[in-house]
């Protein structure tokens, strides 16, 4: 029986849905890609040919919505990349990737899964697609996540571009409270002692994309030897929730050698019961305010409202019971005034527990 190499890559975000899907919606019009020619398309309007996936195959890690297919037939068997970069999508959470074998396409009794990544992130990321045998055709199916939509650039090539895919870490791993000060400490491993530097990487969780935040030479000592430890002592630009990468440059493909997640907040809050009292000691009394909450998670905002500084008693609270039951555990809230011609906004901005 002939074999098919089926991927199936699922993209979180999203634009408002159109109501024509792309051509490539069915499988039976899967666009053929060309080795390193980009293609633009978008997950907006697209349906799920159910009997062509089978969610019990992926368990969680995939939930079908919009999914499109395109095709691809290598010169020759071994190392490709899947570059997926442009993303544009409503969420943070960027895609995910299945790795399937396919007895025959649309059976889905003849799939075998090779691989699922989640990713978390919509910055440029390759995949590694190794082609078993020459010639043998490579199923691409793109897919909208947990019911939202994508436009994306799509590349199979030789060359990889972007960063790896590697899940990102959770937030839990160390906090920084009324400092924005972190240091990073990483070291070069024996397989990567090709890498020429190292490209520092940071964001913070509302961000669809990684900044740059440092550049650092690989080093030699005065024998000629490789310098292997590092140390960087970055400054956060704000409260919030960041992950940081640190990625090779001029190995082969670009490599993660350390990732750690940080979380840095001023003012920590709990909420008491269904209310969260709101710090607005540093505003004027009578001050106009814009109220934005938003998920800490994803940087979704869940709710915005105007409000006034009290210029006597108590100040108002933030209603939390609706978000509970949204299931939001962890909020970021956001409270500014207007300025004036004389005085920049003021801002107050904390996370809180629900």
């Amino acid at each position: 029986m002939r074999r098919t190499l089926l991927l199936l890559l699922t993209g979180f975000g999203a634009h408002a849905q159109t109501p024509e899907p792309v051509p490539n919606d069915d499988l039976d019009a899967r666009l053929a890609l060309t080795l390193g020619e980009p293609v633009h398309s978008r997950t907006d309007g697209c349906t799920v040919q159910w009997a062509c996936v089978d969610e019990k195959l992926t368990g969680k890690c995939i939930d079908y919505h919009n999914d499109q297919w395109f095709s691809f037939r290598p010169a020759r068997a071994g190392r490709y990349y899947l570059n997926i970069g442009g993303q544009q999508c409503r969420d943070v959470r960027g895609v995910q990737l299945v790795a399937l074998t396919a007895g025959e396409p649309c059976k889905p009794s003849t799939y075998t899964i090779l691989s699922c990544t989640s990713l978390g992130t919509q910055d440029d990321i390759f995949v590694p697609l190794d082609a078993p045998t020459a010639g043998q055709e490579v199923l691409l199916c793109v897919d909208g996540y947990l019911q939202d939509f994508c436009r994306f650039r799509l590349t199979v090539d030789t060359v990889a571009r972007g960063v790896p895919v590697v899940a990102p870490p959770a937030f839990t791993a160390q906090t920084a409270v009324g400092s924005a000060q972190v240091e990073l400490r990483w070291a070069l491993p024996d397989s990567l002692t090709g890498a020429t530097a190292f490209v520092v990487r940071r964001r913070e969780a509302a961000q669809h994309r990684a900044t740059e935040a440092a550049y650092v030479p690989v080093e030699r000592n005065s024998a000629g030897g490789l310098q292997r430890q590092y140390t960087l002592t970055d400054t956060l630009p704000g409260p919030g929730q960041y992950v940081y990468q640190i990625v090779t440059e001029g190995t082969a493909a670009p490599a993660l050698v350390w990732q750690q997640a940080v979380s840095f907040s001023r003012l920590a809050a709990r909420a008491s019961g269904s209310r969260l009292a709101l710090p607005l000691d540093r505003f004027r009394p009578g001050a106009a305010l814009t109220l934005i909450v938003t998920d800490a998670l994803t940087g979704r905002v869940v709710r915005r409202a105007q409000l006034t500084r009290p210029k006597s008693g108590p100040s108002p609270a933030l209603s939390t019971a609706e978000l509970v039951r949204q299931g939001l555990q962890r909020i970021r809230v956001s409270i500014t005034d207007g300025g004036n011609g004389r005085n920049a906004a003021t801002v107050e901005e904390f996370e809180a527990t629900l």
